[in-house]
């Protein structure tokens, strides 16, 4: 994807290694304790932040807008599980 003066990869859900690497850093908020407090938006940052350092890490984002990445994220964990947004869903003509 190309925004100008930076270059966004694509997003891609992560590989079955990926998710298990992910699983173990203790960012899957999906396999968060239900009884602990967690402050989501700190979450939130410290997940994107591993999305980005270990699935798009041949990437230089030093120069991208946070915006730009959050939504890499929030994309990349989305096609990982399988969450569909309204938006998402593609109209095919027959």
């Amino acid at each position: 994807m190309d925004n100008g003066n930076y270059q966004i990869p694509e997003a891609r859900a992560m590989t079955r290694e990926e998710l298990k690497a992910f699983r173990a850093s203790g960012f899957d908020p999906v396999f968060m304790d239900g009884n602990k407090r967690v402050n989501p938006v700190r979450l939130t940052a410290e997940m994107h932040d591993w999305i980005l350092d270990n699935i798009y890490k041949g990437h230089d984002f030093s120069k991208v807008p946070c915006d730009a990445l959050n939504d890499l994220c929030d994309l990349t964990f989305r096609k990982t599980y399988g969450i569909r947004l309204p938006g998402d869903i593609e109209t095919k003509n027959s």
